[in-house]
């Protein structure tokens, strides 16, 4: 039987004769002591997805952290929990949801760490208070700065108070994990660098956990900056609004995205409605504080190193597992420059005005065959077209294929999802 069960509607693909006597050849090649810890589980690993564990991000993580665990022969069996979080609105909900999960388990002596994969779970798990000092808890896919959702006591729209996520995580009990950092000041710098006449920064944020926390914490640094006025842009306005307010802001300003993908309905947005933004006025300066609009709209900006962070915190289990308390720890995300070449030649902005060290990403053939050789491989492709929630229609023009259209519904969507949505 397999130490890992995977609590998720993934469906089972059937398998041939042929490949099933290939798998118990391979599997009586694994060694018999790793095969003897893979089998005699000792505990519980709990992993709490924010959203579908079926979305390929979190399958990813959930692919990786298997695949580590085993690797360095910990012998605990991998548990994952969905808390379906699909919008802000529904943030009074989310601690109460993970109390339901944690109490299932915390009754049953065999959890030894949790995994909060994702903004929301991270910060509902921290909400809980105090946890036992001898089960662990690593925070992955989620942010240094964030806001205490157990402080709240003012309406969603006032949420302002930044609080350090980690070292709430450390007073309350054992924490590690990945965690990104977002340089506020390093972004600002970078701005008056190129416009030294700009007295005023329009942050842009949307209706999402991250959004409104890495809108709290531009409010709080951008108090160090007296000659600078901060002005607030957010999806919850509705997009009208929204567009009206760029289209209207003053002289000697520019634009800092920080996230944009989830409106004030709630709804996803559009690949297009980050250019939709600024098609009024299009010679504000735009920058980008997360790396959102890099490949359309902003010149660039100082992003964290995005990373899965899965063999990271699989290591600090095991650490921890074999008796090194030390190894549980947080890593916090590097950062870099990063510059989008058209929009450098659009604004007139030399290369050597940018910070040493900078990434230019540049579309040239070769970065795109770079992408598109692993992006659809054989491999990938045939992963795509057999996917039980996959369909492809294809558009005849003169009884000749001219194009075709293929839609994702439930786990074959690539991005967090409704349940009666598609892409």
């Amino acid at each position: 039987m397999s130490v890992f069960r995977i609590v998720a509607s993934r469906p089972i693909r059937k398998i041939t004769a042929a490949a099933a006597v290939l798998f118990f050849l391979l599997l009586a090649l694994i060694p018999g002591t790793l095969r003897a810890q893979i089998d005699s589980r000792e505990g519980i690993i709990l992993v709490v997805a924010s959203y579908n564990p079926d979305t390929r991000r979190m399958s990813g993580f959930i692919s990786d952290f298997e695949q580590a665990i085993v690797q360095k022969k910990v012998p605990y069996e991998i548990v994952v929990e969905d808390m379906g979080c699909k919008g802000l609105s529904e943030a009074p909900q989310w601690q109460e949801r993970m109390r339901d999960i944690l109490d299932r388990y915390r009754k049953n002596k065999q959890l030894k760490a949790v995994v909060l994969l994702g903004q929301e779970a991270w910060a509902s798990f921290l909400a809980q208070g105090d946890f036992p000092d001898d089960i662990p808890f690593f925070g992955c896919y989620a942010s240094v700065n964030g806001i205490a959702l157990s402080s709240l006591n003012v309406p969603q729209r006032d949420w302002s108070y930044s609080v350090d996520m980690a070292a709430l995580a450390d007073s309350i009990g054992t924490a590690g994990g990945c965690l990104n950092r977002y340089d506020v000041d390093k972004n600002v710098d970078l701005i008056r660098s190129l416009y030294p006449d700009v007295r005023n920064i329009a942050f842009v944020s949307d209706n999402t956990y991250g959004g409104v926390s890495l809108q709290a914490l531009m409010r709080r640094e951008m108090l160090r900056y007296d000659d600078l006025r901060l002005i607030q842009i957010d999806s919850r306005e509705g997009s009208d609004s929204v567009v009206s307010r760029i289209t209207r802001l003053p002289q000697h300003s520019a634009l800092l995205i920080g996230t944009w993908r989830v409106g004030d309905d709630g709804q996803y947005l559009m690949y297009s409605a980050m250019n939709d933004l600024i098609a009024e006025n299009p010679t504000v300066p735009v920058f980008t504080l997360s790396g959102a609009g890099l490949e359309s709209v902003a010149i660039g900006g100082y992003n964290p190193k995005y990373k899965s962070g899965a063999g990271e915190i699989a290591g600090q289990i095991a650490g921890y597992y074999h008796g090194k308390p030390g190894a549980v720890h947080f890593e916090l995300s590097d950062g870099e420059y990063r510059f989008n070449a058209n929009k450098l030649k659009e604004f007139d902005i030399a290369e050597y005005k940018l910070p040493a060290g900078s990434v230019v990403v540049d579309n040239t053939e070769a970065q795109l065959q770079g992408y598109f050789d692993p992006a659809l491989s054989e491999e990938v492709l045939l992963d795509e077209i057999t996917h039980e929630e996959s369909r492809y229609f294809f558009i005849l023009v003169d009884g000749e294929r001219a194009g075709f259209l293929k839609t994702n519904v439930g786990s074959a969507q690539t991005e967090q999802h409704l349940d009666n949505a598609f892409e």
